[in-house]
């Protein structure tokens, strides 16, 4: 390791004389990241592991800056956790039965066995064991836009202190559009805020309302807002965004088609009461639904063909919501010269659909962003050795600028993580029109 600045080593050795566990330095992105380590028996593993918790960074001039450890929403629970060892213990049916779920949650044992070649009773088994150890989240796929919603990103510079993780939460909370937000280090940008609007203007509204409020009234800052496209996964609207569909289509009647009889204004509801279940819980029993909304016996059910039908429910999916991460890291990448960027892009979009065989597909999130045009990517790190590697790929991509910074906790929302076919993505059906390049052939997840 480079040789640390002696202000630097100073308050290391400080905190080393304060702190009871071993402490270090790690030097991510040019920052002095400041972790304590500790030994922790497994008694599963039946081994002695090592536990590293981030503390904050220390300045050039010597300046601890603590964590702001926030209550996460969506990052993986620390118990029960899925241990490195679970995570490559994995065999290539796990990933086929993980991959044909994160399609199509709802599909039977039976289905999945002819699919990936085992009995349904070993598909049962192994889907039972799957759930346990990442504890999965079934939940529903949906395509916003079809409401006439657009997407975008709100980020932050905070010129000075920057707010606890509370108060980002009772920040933002309050606003149904905005969907997902986490707070970032070590970048040009401390928090990212996701939102859904119907138009320009309406999200310059909004953004004006969330940074005068009396939160973040209180911070000054740089507000930057931009539209952003998903071409990898996608975004959970969260259960208050849904709740608002109803009143949204009395206000909005022609969503589907224009003069809707009083009996396709039901039918609507009821699939805003399926969408609004499946968000919640993907295998849930349409039975179920019918009693609880007081729908005719099988309505639920036809309401879930036609949302799948029109396209609006793209699919029933899972999140693993256990995984032996050590963080996520953001990547912005900027295009500077189309003109360099153009012959290395084919490069660029095979790296994002590469399968690394892990659990989860290399990145957890995808964007375009128009503003400056580029891409963000969200990137589960399982070793510290991840983020350095994709910073080598991108080395070999022309045109381009990128930006590293690290999620230090998510304020609101959720993220999905899941074993998407990308057979399917966008990058591959480019790959395929635009550079010819021939794929294996799709899997019917549907049947």
């Amino acid at each position: 390791m480079p040789k640390l600045p002696i202000k630097v080593q100073n308050t290391l050795k400080r905190m080393k004389k304060e702190h009871e566990h071993y402490v270090e330095v790690k030097i991510i992105h040019g920052l002095y990241c400041v972790f304590e380590s500790r030994g922790v028996y497994d008694k599963a593993l039946k081994r002695t592991k090592k536990v590293t918790h981030y503390l904050g960074r220390i300045l050039g001039n010597g300046t601890f800056v603590e964590a702001k450890h926030r209550k996460q929403t969506s990052l993986p629970a620390p118990t029960p956790m899925a241990t490195e060892q679970q995570a490559r213990s994995l065999d290539e049916y796990d990933k086929r039965i993980l991959t044909a779920l994160s399609m199509n949650a709802r599909a039977t044992y039976a289905f999945i066995g002819n699919l990936v070649g085992l009995p349904k009773n070993t598909v049962y088994s192994r889907v039972k064991r799957l759930e346990k150890v990442y504890r999965i989240r079934y939940t529903a796929e949906i395509d916003i836009e079809k409401l006439g919603y657009l997407k975008f990103l709100i980020l932050v510079k905070f010129f000075a202190k920057v707010p606890s993780n509370e108060e980002i939460r009772n920040g933002l909370l309050g606003y149904s559009r905005v969907q997902f937000a986490v707070s970032l280090t070590g970048g040009d940008y401390d928090l990212l805020i996701y939102v859904l609007s119907e138009s320009n203007t309406d999200v310059n509204i909004l953004s004006r309302e969330i940074l005068s409020n009396s939160v973040f009234i209180e911070y000054p800052a740089e507000w930057h807002t931009m539209p952003f496209y998903e071409t990898n996964n996608f975004v959970p609207p969260r259960d208050e965004f849904i709740a608002t569909f109803g009143e949204v289509f009395e206000r909005r009647k022609g969503i589907f088609e224009e003069g809707l009889t009083e009996k396709r204004k039901t039918v609507l509801r009821r699939e805003f009461a399926v969408l609004n279940e499946l968000n919640r819980d993907g295998k849930t029993e349409f039975a179920d639904i019918d009693k609880k909304y007081g729908f005719d016996r099988g309505r639920a059910q036809y309401s879930y063909y036609k949302l799948l039908q029109s396209k609006l429910l793209v699919r029933t999916t899972l999140s693993l919501e256990s995984l032996p991460l050590k963080y996520i890291g953001l990547f912005f990448v900027k295009v500077v010269s189309t003109k360099e960027f153009l012959p290395t892009r084919q490069a660029f979009l095979e790296k994002l659909i590469e399968d690394t065989g892990r659990p989860t597909n290399k990145y957890s999130l995808v964007g375009d962003i128009g503003s400056p045009y580029g891409a963000i990517m969200f990137l589960p790190v399982y070793e510290e050795e991840d983020i350095d590697r994709i910073k080598k790929e991108l080395l070999e991509i022309n045109g381009i600028e990128t930006d590293v910074a690290i999620a230090t906790g998510i304020a609101v929302g959720r993220m999905v993580y899941r074993r998407f076919d990308n057979t399917y993505s966008i990058q591959t059906r480019i790959l395929t029109d635009t550079y010819g390049i021939k794929t294996e052939q799709q899997a019917d997840y549907l049947g």
